[in-house]
């Protein structure tokens, strides 16, 4: 049976997280399960900011009120920091006796013990497995002889989890540099598009720049790559609401990163067709291909593609030469390819459009980043921050980096005003989204 001191944390956010979205069909968000976990290991509200960069009054009467008003909802019964880890243990407790009675129901049942025929026969019916893990089951099954072979699904679940298996998706994703905030209904909206049983060969994610495109992008593709590899791992569905790739690749012609030290220069830009068909056969480990014409590469990358679970990552369309030629590539590809853009300007692919954070989502934002920077702020002061920012997420990254380096809060909109011309060129800046910056530039 359970017990609070040997309980995986991981194991409480999965239960939870659960039985939230089957009451509410909303799952928690990353800073609710920051505070959950936080909670589980017997922190307090300060160590748990201390620990993840955001401020005490945030988590404390923000965040951690709403979250166990969340859970007191789902589970019927008042619930709060102090009592969570009691109510949580309880729960698990009771579903571990379920779990333990139906198992000992289900071995009751048959006798029948697993042979190396009836092995093959059950991966017969999963075709994902390869050959490499249908030899781990076959020794499996070979040195345990009190498993029975069922159709009951419970029961596969058992067997398969006992084998290891590798990462089932090749990809060159960057890494996003902060947790995505807000957002929840482009996510999910995202994930939905790029589910297998959505027709929908190419998705556009549009919107002015620095508005968070690409962080949107990779928070959903790396979402799926950790639901992937666990359900590749225990062999079980990563449900209808997922997306199933077998490699995922990711080009940009974004020059810069916007950061909070600052813009980095991103040495990496794939502009033309043939840097994103090179940049293809990187990824996939084709060998000889810095020497191929751009029509042969064309060759290679259609003869790696067909029949491949693919999804294809185009960041930053509107920067790339010839776009022509591009459009035209992604519209040969082969039908198992899926394809996601970002772009400033409309393109006719069924799109996201993403305008400015919600007030909530951008104070948060905010609050996440001034902790992070160990930054003293109070509540009126992030407010003012947020109006100068005009609740544009990479503006207020650039302010809270000018507010890191030193300066004032008094200068800042100044300051952003004076590298409006900056942000026009890396970002396509709208002066507009903030009135304080047009007053001062105005000025």
């Amino acid at each position: 049976m359970y017990s609070q001191k040997n309980t995986n944390s991981r194991i409480v956010v999965k239960f939870t997280d659960s039985a939230v979205f089957s009451k509410t069909g909303k799952h928690l968000s990353n800073i609710e399960t920051m505070v959950l976990q936080g909670t589980w290991k017997g922190l307090k509200y300060p160590q748990i900011a201390a620990e993840n960069g955001y401020t005490i009054e945030y988590l404390k009467n923000d965040i951690g009120p709403k979250l166990w008003k969340r859970l007191s909802e789902t589970f019927g019964e008042k619930i709060k920091k102090a009592n969570v880890k009691v109510v949580l243990q309880r729960r698990l407790d009771s579903e571990e006796k379920i779990e333990v009675k139906t198992e000992a129901e289900i071995n009751n049942r048959g006798s029948e013990k697993i042979s190396s025929e009836l092995t093959h026969s059950l991966l017969q019916q999963e075709p994902n497995f390869s050959k490499t893990s249908q030899e781990n089951i076959e020794v499996h099954s070979k040195n345990n002889s009190n498993y029975h072979l069922i159709s009951n699904p419970i029961v596969r679940e058992q067997i398969l989890p006992l084998t290891k298996f590798s990462s089932p998706v090749r990809h060159n994703l960057p890494c996003s540099e902060t947790r995505l905030i807000g957002r929840e209904f482009e996510l999910q909206q995202l994930l939905k598009w790029l589910s297998s049983e959505q027709s929908i060969p190419r998705i556009s994610i549009e919107g002015m720049g620095g508005i968070g495109k690409t962080h949107l992008l990779l928070e959903a593709v790396h979402q799926y790559l950790q639901t992937s590899e666990v359900a590749f791992n225990q062999k079980t569905s990563t449900g209808n609401n997922l997306p199933v790739f077998e490699q995922v690749i990711f080009t940009s012609a974004q020059s810069h990163y916007c950061t909070i030290h600052g813009f980095l220069p991103r040495f990496s830009q794939e502009k033309t067709l043939e840097d994103i068909l090179r940049t293809i056969l990187h990824t996939l480990n084709v060998n000889n291909y810095s020497d191929i014409y751009l029509d042969q590469a064309y060759e290679q990358v259609l003869k790696n593609l067909v029949g491949v679970r693919t999804l294809l990552i185009i960041d930053s369309l509107d920067k790339i030469e010839k776009r022509q030629e591009v459009l035209g590539f992604l519209y040969g590809l082969p039908s198992t390819v899926k394809i996601i853009v970002t772009s400033r300007k409309k393109t006719l692919f069924p799109a996201l459009h993403l305008n400015e954070l919600h007030t909530n989502d951008a104070l948060s934002l905010i609050h996440k980043l001034v902790g992070e920077q160990r930054l003293s702020l109070s509540l009126e002061e992030s407010q003012k921050l947020y109006q100068i920012t005009g609740n544009i997420p990479a503006v207020i990254v650039h302010a809270i980096s000018l507010l890191a380096s030193g300066y004032r809060l008094q200068d800042l909109s100044l300051l952003l005003a004076r590298n409006t011309e900056e942000f026009a060129q890396l970002y396509d800046y709208k002066l507009q989204a903030s009135p304080l910056l047009r007053a001062n530039t105005q000025a």
